[in-house]
């Protein structure tokens, strides 16, 4: 049995047309410079977005940029340009007055292409490309329609379990089923037969559809992605409105896993006990013992997943989105969704 360490989450239903985020979401500008570590000359051009979103620029000829609409909360602000090493800075944005960064990016090294290509063996390579797409993008319909436009920069580690890959640039990936090109910095990724992780900082930007039924069909799929998702749930339990989004929630003991993931199990649970007040009026606190069943029932099958805390308690921001990547594990349905069936954290269904 598989389970995820999820950074971001999806799933969803189509037939249901309000989102259940009812109360607007605070957001702030976030101002800042991207400048060379070294030297601190500032970098024009370079790619900034704050990660998981569709919120990004780039720098001017002083490497100056401004984002707007920054959802308050814990916020990772990336910014990348080829020649350097990724950066980011990790802002907590408590209200709703503007904050000055400055990101410095570190040159990258120069390798020798004659000495990468000696290192690899072709045939090895390729194989565990196969692997790495099958295990990042999934197996649902939406992985079908994804595309590594730049495979070239992947590298890979398997001289015993876990499978490790690393990316020596943004990997760059066309989503078909959703309308997204996504520029994802790949933090970490490692795959065993037990445990998948994955870290990523991605950039969203919407692909340009062929004609107005494709258009469509994106913002369908993209219902259909959200819809019983991980963030879906997490948004009705702030909004204490679970059972009227689908969702039924269960205790149950670590030692039931299996049949847990088969059918509705446990001790009925009451979802507005699970959160409490955080530091801000933004955020919430979600703390539960051992394991808790999610059971979506707007599907002609129920979706079931399960969760468990990963820390003592992790922070609920108001758009969906936990402060600690690591703060809640998955099994089940939730954890079969892989980066195929991701959303940005800042989208709403219509």
């Amino acid at each position: 049995m598989k389970w995820l360490i999820e950074v971001l989450a999806v799933f969803a239903l189509l037939s249901v047309q309000q989102t259940v985020h009812s109360q607007p979401v605070p957001r702030a500008i976030v101002n800042g410079r991207v400048v060379d570590d070294s030297t601190r000359a500032p970098i024009p051009l370079a790619n900034v977005f704050v990660s998981n979103s569709t919120i990004g620029t780039g720098t001017d000829s002083n490497g100056r940029f401004k984002l707007r609409e920054v959802p308050l909360g814990s916020q990772q602000v990336v910014a990348s340009i080829v020649g350097y090493l990724p950066g980011s800075v990790m802002v907590l944005l408590r209200d709703s007055t503007a904050r000055t960064l400055e990101i410095r990016l570190k040159a990258r090294p120069v390798q020798m292409p004659a000495v990468e290509i000696e290192a690899r063996d072709p045939a090895e390579w390729r194989e565990n490309l196969k692997r790495f797409l099958k295990t990042f993008f999934g197996s649902t319909t939406n992985s079908l329609k994804c595309k590594l436009l730049n495979p070239e920069v992947l590298d890979f580690l398997q001289e015993a379990e876990p499978f490790v890959a690393t990316a020596r640039e943004p990997l760059e990936i066309d989503n078909k089923a959703l309308g997204y090109h996504m520029r994802c910095v790949l933090v970490h990724f490692s795959d065993s037969r037990e445990i998948f992780q994955f870290i990523g900082l991605t950039a969203y930007s919407n692909l340009k559809p062929r004609d107005q039924t494709e258009a469509e069909q994106w913002k369908a799929n993209r219902r259909d992605a959200f819809y019983g998702s991980k963030r879906h749930f997490l948004l009705a339990l702030l909004e204490k409105n679970t059972r009227e989004e689908g969702f039924a929630v269960n205790r149950v003991r670590k030692d039931f896993v299996r049949n847990a993931l088969r059918r509705a199990a446990g001790s009925d649970v009451n979802p507005d006990t699970l959160l409490t007040p955080g530091e801000f009026s933004f955020q919430k606190k979600l703390s539960f013992a051992d394991l808790l069943q999610v059971v979506y029932t707007r599907r002609d099958a129920p979706q079931i997943s399960l969760i468990e805390m990963g820390r003592p308690q992790t922070v609920v921001y108001a758009n969906g989105q936990t402060e600690d990547p690591l703060g809640l594990w998955t099994y089940g349905y939730w954890s079969s969704q892989r980066f195929a069936d991701l959303l940005p954290l800042d989208y709403e269904p219509e």
